[in-house]
């Protein structure tokens, strides 16, 4: 009997030490300034479920050259476009880093998205700058993770879809690759 008491005794604190009561694992809502391939921005993204988050993000950099048979980004420091992008995100791995002991601090994981992404034109007089508004669509798997407290590296690959709205009829299939860091105005959560 006394064995058995012991047993349990142990069993019990063993799983009373893996429970963590106070783990917040949820998704949180970040703010933050982004630095990556398209340029450079601020972004919102708040939670919009237990396992989603929606990025919205605008701001200065290149802009894109759209047409029947390419998709080219150009960059003109005196002459940027802009761009404004919504990348809804299902994070499907966030329980399993979780169990691991991996990080899951500021949305820490791996997610699906799909990402609409509206660049204007830079208007450049010169020929070979020139680049048009252009309207693209894409489906991505990507990742997240912290680097340090404050900043976060964001990485994705998918295959996307570009138009060009001035003329309307170039369009083309394209491989979506996208790198950012960023900092976070605010801190968010583990």
């Amino acid at each position: 009997m006394k064995n058995l008491f012991l047993i349990l005794l142990v069993c019990g604190s063993f799983h009373a030490l893996a429970q963590s009561p106070a783990a917040d694992t949820a998704l949180h809502t970040l703010t933050k300034i982004d630095l990556g391939f398209q340029g450079v921005g601020l972004s919102y993204e708040p939670r919009t479920g237990s396992k989603t988050t929606v990025d919205f993000a605008a701001g200065i950099g290149g802009g894109n050259k759209v047409s029947e048979d390419r998709n080219e980004y150009r960059w003109n420091i005196l002459q940027p476009s802009f761009y404004f992008i919504i990348n809804p995100k299902f994070y499907y791995n966030r329980q399993k880093r979780i169990r691991k002991g991996k990080s899951y601090l500021n949305n820490a994981g791996n997610y699906i998205g799909a990402r609409i992404k509206y660049v204007t034109g830079n208007g450049s007089s010169n020929f070979n700058f020139v680049t048009y508004p252009a309207l693209s669509f894409n489906v991505h798997w990507g990742i997240q993770r912290p680097l340090g407290q404050r900043w976060l590296v964001n990485a994705h690959a998918g295959l996307g879809y570009a138009i060009d709205v001035k003329s309307g009829w170039a369009n083309i299939l394209y491989p979506a690759i996208d790198v950012k860091f960023a900092y976070l105005l605010g801190l968010g959560k583990k």
